[in-house]
C-alpha cells in the first residue's frame, strides 16, 4: 500500500516521475509504502478522502484492509456455474 501526504502540483508531478523511473518515488519523504496480509490506517483529524473515484466528505478515517490472492485470469464460465 502506498500513502502520501498532500500534495502539491509540483510534488505530484515530482513523484509521477519518480514513479515511472522505476520505483523511485517510494524514496520521498511525503510516501508511505507498507506491506502485510493486514494493514490498519487510522487518521485522527479530518482528512479528505476518495472511494472508486467519488470524493468523501471529509472525516476521520479508520480503515481497515485484508489482502487476498486472487487469479489474475477471470474464467466467466466457471463464475457463471458457481451462481
Amino acid at each position: 500500500m502506498v500513502i502520501t501526504e498532500k500534495l502539491s502540483f509540483f510534488k505530484f508531478v515530482k513523484l509521477f516521475i519518480k514513479l515511472l523511473r522505476g520505483g523511485k518515488h517510494l524514496d520521498m519523504p511525503d510516501v508511505f509504502f507498507k506491506t502485510g496480509r493486514e494493514i490498519h490506517v487510522q487518521a485522527f483529524e479530518n482528512e479528505h478522502g476518495q472511494v472508486n473515484g467519488e470524493d468523501l466528505p471529509l472525516q476521520a478515517f479508520d480503515l481497515k484492509i485484508w489482502m487476498t490472492k486472487q487469479p489474475f485470469w477471470f474464467n466467466h464460465k466457471e463464475a457463471a456455474s458457481q451462481e
